[in-house]
């Protein structure tokens, strides 16, 4: 019979990406998709979708989706940051003039002073990485 040998060095985190939007809107997320570009007939952005996260600064969260709704949100900066197993940005990507085109929460729980989603897509106009994470 073998024994398994699997050891992990270090605990596997829960959220792995902190997302902060330039108006004071912090998360973190499981998941990121899309942080891609497109070359075919000129350089093309793909949306990007934020899975499983948790909104930390409820009023900004409220404040921000409100506007939303009232089709009166402004494009803004957005901060992806890749964590390592300590917590430190190991890469970043920041998305210029970007703005969310789905939101899907099933009953936007919400516990203590968090906000969780199942889903959010944002478009954008540009983006910049930084391998470092520093950005």
């Amino acid at each position: 019979m073998s024994e398994d040998k699997t050891n992990a060095t270090w605990p596997l985190p829960k959220f792995y990406f902190e997302v902060k939007l330039e108006s004071g809107i912090e998360a973190k997320f499981q998941e990121v998709a899309g942080l891609d570009l497109a070359s075919e007939g000129g350089l093309q952005s793909v949306n990007v979708s934020l899975k499983k996260g948790i909104f930390t600064k409820t009023d900004n969260y409220f404040k921000w989706y409100d506007s939303i709704k009232m089709n009166a949100m402004n494009k803004c900066t957005v901060l992806i940051r890749l964590l390592d197993e300590s917590g430190k940005p190991a890469m970043s990507w920041k998305l210029h003039n970007a703005w969310p085109t789905r939101i899907l929460s099933p009953d936007f729980k919400e516990e203590g002073d968090e906000v969780a989603i199942e889903l959010l897509e944002m478009a954008y106009e540009g983006m910049e990485t930084d391998g470092s994470g520093a950005n």
